[in-house]
């Protein structure tokens, strides 16, 4: 590895890290708080919000979060020859179905890092929410555009597919469109006029 490179990752919800984050003290997670929106004018009005209500009279099943807990430990990947640092956030979920409350769900995430403990846990999963979804962009752009990867064999039946494609396409955009005639009397007499 570079000296002076340092990174934070996304790191996939196994199960052996579930269970260690699991088996922590309560003594070992801080709370994460997360910093409030700042409005740099007016706060607008906003509008009433019928979406809970909706959801509550059709017995739809809602996830809220009621808090988040952070912690951090020494994790070994199998395929590397040192330790990095493993920061865990515990998210705490109250689940609802209409009226009732169903219980508490527990979900975890986790970022592997390699920077110093002069960087706090929240920032490293601060930093980690900044970049959003980049690791899956990342993924779809090395892939390629799903657009171009026919279902078929050979080139001659890329083609066709393609052209079935555009075809479809062009069906749903304009329904019909040069297929329809407005009659219109105008002094009686008939008058075709196409739409498109």
């Amino acid at each position: 590895m570079m000296q002076g490179v340092k990174f934070n990752f996304g790191y996939e919800n196994r199960a052996n890290l579930k269970s260690l984050a699991e088996d922590f003290p309560e003594s070992a997670w801080k709370s994460l708080k997360r910093s409030e929106r700042t409005i740099a004018t007016t706060e607008r009005a906003k509008p009433v919000n019928v979406k809970r209500q909706v959801i509550r009279q059709r017995g739809y099943e809602h996830l809220e979060l009621e808090h988040e807990d952070v912690a951090e430990f020494e994790y070994r990947p199998t395929a590397c020859h040192r330790s990095y640092r493993m920061i865990v956030v515990r998210k705490n979920i109250t689940k609802e179905k209409g009226e009732t409350v169903l219980f508490d769900e527990i979900r975890y995430r986790f970022y592997i890092s390699n920077d110093g403990k002069s960087v706090t846990p929240e920032q490293i999963v601060f930093h980690g929410n900044k970049r959003c979804d980049q690791e899956n962009l990342i993924a779809q752009l090395k892939s390629g555009v799903r657009s171009l990867c026919a279902p078929t064999d050979n080139l001659l039946s890329n083609g066709a597919y393609r052209q079935m494609t555009s075809l479809a396409w062009t069906l749903k955009a304009c329904p019909l469109c040069c297929c329809r005639r407005h009659y219109a009397t105008d002094q009686g007499t008939k008058q075709n006029a196409h739409d498109c």
